[in-house]
């Protein structure tokens, strides 16, 4: 039985489906700012990085900047979109669904170059990955 989808190369689905997402993200904040890139970019992914870091517990964008507020009075009066530190349901899907379109392109591009057939490049990665963990404990840990 032929059927369409066995014509299709995966590296060109995956390329496809990557260039569909992206291209309807900037449509999106191109055609609708406010609601696209403030609505959802911004209070869900960006804005709650803006607050960590400022050590606020809260930032509000309104009238075209954004305020950072360091008390939940002043978080619970400021007007729509307000990002919290942390992690929401939404960016977590979003982050999970980054994480595995990426980690697909990189299978791709792992079998393209042929590199990662033997055990090296693991045990040469490993200490990396350890590390990476270790600076983000320490990163924290002045919270």
């Amino acid at each position: 039985m032929d059927t369409a989808t066995e014509d299709i190369d995966p590296e060109r689905l995956w390329g496809g489906t990557v260039a569909a997402l992206l291209a309807a993200l900037v449509a999106g904040v191109l055609a609708f700012p406010e609601r696209v890139y403030y609505g959802f970019v911004w209070q869900y992914f960006w804005g709650p990085v803006e607050a960590d870091a400022k050590g606020a517990q809260c930032a509000a964008y309104a009238d075209g900047s954004v305020t950072y507020h360091y008390d939940a009075a002043a978080c619970s009066a400021a007007s729509e979109p307000v990002a919290y530190p942390g992690y929401t349901l939404v960016s977590e899907v979003g982050y999970a669904v980054t994480m595995l379109l990426a980690l697909v392109g990189l299978v791709f591009l792992l079998r393209r170059l042929d590199v990662g057939r033997d055990r090296g490049l693991f045990y040469a990665l490993f200490p990396y990955m350890l590390f990476g963990g270790a600076l983000r404990v320490v990163e924290d840990a002045f919270d």
